[in-house]
C-alpha cells in the first residue's frame, strides 16, 4: 500500500450534504450513486460528520470525504485529481482541509 493511495478532505459549507455531493459529481464529471462519486482516477465516499458541533476546528466540520485511488490509476494523476476536486469545491465557496500523507503536495 502506497502513501498516495488515500486522503480524507473535510469540507465545510452552507449546503446541504445533497449539494455537497452534487458539487462533488459536477467536478468530477460522474453521477453519485448513494453516497459515492466513481471518478476517473479516484472513487470519492461522501459523508455527513457525526462529530460536527462536538468541538472546535476542522475536525468538526459537517462534511468530510474519503477518496482512494482507482485500481487503474497512477499515484501522481491521483493527487492531481484531488487538487481538481480541492480547486472546485472552493470555487462552490466551501472550506476544504486535506488529511493524507501528501497534504503538504496539495494547495488547501
Amino acid at each position: 500500500m502506497s502513501d498516495h493511495d488515500y486522503c480524507k478532505l473535510y469540507v465545510t459549507s452552507d449546503r446541504s450534504f445533497e449539494g455537497l455531493k452534487s458539487a462533488v459529481s459536477a467536478a468530477l464529471e460522474a453521477p453519485v450513486e448513494g453516497r459515492t462519486v466513481e471518478g476517473h482516477s479516484m472513487s470519492v465516499d461522501c459523508f455527513a460528520n457525526k462529530a460536527h458541533g462536538d468541538g472546535d476546528g476542522f475536525l468538526y466540520w459537517p462534511y468530510y470525504l474519503e477518496i482512494e485511488i482507482s485500481d487503474d490509476s497512477d499515484e501522481l494523476e491521483f493527487v492531481k485529481e484531488i487538487q481538481n476536486l480541492i480547486d472546485a469545491l472552493k470555487e462552490e465557496a466551501m472550506q476544504v482541509v486535506a488529511s493524507c500523507d501528501f497534504e503538504d503536495e496539495l494547495i488547501a
